[in-house]
């Protein structure tokens, strides 16, 4: 499926070290993100996007 726009925006919180880059890739990796999708968005609002590309080494 999909990543939320706004966590793009937490990837750039995280590389300004405003959040936990650990805690933002269980974020991805648990799809917690996918979670909070499906219950608060309609369907076309979610981008389909590679968790991969926005995970933080």
């Amino acid at each position: 499926m999909a990543i939320l726009v706004p966590s793009f925006s937490l990837a750039f919180m995280v590389a300004d070290e405003h959040i936990d880059r650990a805690l933002f890739n269980v974020f991805l990796t648990e799809n917690v993100y996918l979670a909070y999708a499906e219950q608060f968005l309609l369907s076309e609002q979610i981008d389909a996007i590679d968790i991969n590309d926005c995970l933080c080494d």
